[in-house]
């Protein structure tokens, strides 16, 4: 999957950027270049330790997340329509371990872009209640895994997640 780091990066750089007063043209190739040079500088420190190894996997998965953060900010068609989800449910060999380690264990990580608000109950965006509008509720979305479409399993749960474009719309890129 692509880095979600340097994709969540390179969005938010380029908010820090137009709020630095850069046009938003600017502020997204600056976003970008700052996202994705920094990740590089580490995947090439990387390379110079006994722990680790250069990837060049992890350079290319790099390139598309900070690829996608540019496509997105510039298409807000697209945007309106698609989210990226992050959902931790830990491995097997991390369960083996006894460890939960939703930063280590990549493969209990898994990411995906689904068209946003689907399965979802909102508490934000173009549909709201009342209820929706309490300051505590208007960032998360409820969801289960029943429904049309929803992958079978013999395990049901209700997640609650955090909207983080509007956490930060709410509050540090208030304007």
């Amino acid at each position: 999957m692509p880095s979600v780091t340097n994709y969540a990066g390179t969005r938010l750089l380029t908010r820090c950027f137009e709020e630095f007063g850069n046009d938003p043209d600017q502020a997204l190739w600056l976003g970008a270049a700052t996202t994705f040079g920094t990740l590089l500088v580490v995947e090439t420190i990387d390379g110079y330790s006994k722990k680790w190894r250069f990837s060049k996997e992890d350079v290319v998965m790099n390139a598309i997340g900070t690829g996608l953060g540019v496509l997105l900010e510039k298409s807000p068609e697209l945007d309106k329509v698609l989210d990226l989800r992050i959902l931790y449910w830990p491995s097997a060999a991390a369960k083996r371990q006894g460890k939960v380690d939703p930063f280590g264990d990549y493969s209990g990580r898994p990411i995906c872009w689904l068209p946003k608000h689907r399965q979802y109950l909102p508490c934000a965006g173009t549909n709201r209640s009342a209820i929706w509008n309490l300051p505590s509720l208007r960032h998360a979305r409820l969801r289960t895994n029943e429904g049309p479409g929803a992958i079978r399993s013999r395990h049901g749960y209700l997640g609650i997640s955090l909207n983080l474009a509007e956490i930060l719309d709410d509050t540090l890129f208030q304007g």
